[in-house]
This record gives structure tokens, sequence and C-alpha cells, in this order.
């Protein structure tokens, strides 16, 4: 999606007025992106509010153990990251395939740790 002054800034054709500095389509760029950025986050909340405001089994014990996950994740994922450190293949493939088994790794074992008497307290 192209805003309007991008269209119409330029007369010349210069696109570089738009990268920064103390231009005024600069300006009017920077204001449009992050108007763009706040309206896209309302218009997300917004529609997972009326849309997918719902909670079932999982996503009831997903929430119930998301504090847990987010504590546990740095261990967990600095383990990963050195038991992983020797397979040869891209970062970003790495990142692909990882990505999923962490979140799934993170959250099983907040779901284990809470499990254990007086744990549920600290998670």
């Amino acid at each position: 999606m192209m805003p309007i002054f991008f269209i119409i800034g330029t007369v010349d054709g210069n696109l570089t007025v738009f990268g920064g500095g103390w231009t005024l389509q600069a300006a009017a760029y920077a204001f449009w992106e992050q108007l763009f950025c706040v309206a896209v986050c309302v218009g997300l909340t917004v529609w997972f509010r009326e849309k997918l405001n719902f909670q079932n089994r999982l996503t009831k014990a997903l929430s119930e153990s998301s504090y847990g996950a987010y504590i546990l994740q740095a261990p967990i994922l600095v383990f990963l990251a050195i038991a992983l450190a020797s397979w040869q293949m891209p970062l970003l493939l790495k990142f692909i395939l990882l990505s999923p088994v962490a979140v799934a790794l993170c959250f099983l074992t907040a779901f284990v740790v809470r499990k254990i008497p007086k744990a549920d307290n600290l998670l």
C-alpha cells in the first residue's frame, strides 16, 4: 500500500527525500508510518477481540502456562542454541524449523513445572 504522498510527493522522481533528513517528505512519511502502525495494532486488537474471543481446554492451559513460559524461555533457548550450534544450515532455515519447537518446549516445560506442588504459586 503506497501512501498518496509517495505518488505526488516528488515531481522529479527523486524518492531519496523520503529516506530521512529535514525534508517535508521525510516528515510526512514518518508520520504516515507511525499512524499506519498504530492503526494496524488497534485494528488487529479489535479484530481478535471480536472474532477470536473464546477459550477451550488447550487455550486455557496455554493461558495458565504463559507466564511460566515467559520466565523459562531464556534457559530453554540457551540450551537449544548450544545443543544445536553444530548444525550446519542457514540461520533463517534453522530459525524457521526450530521456532515452533522452542515455543512448544517452553509451554510444555511451564505446564509440567506448574504440576509440581507449590510451584503453581511461583509460576
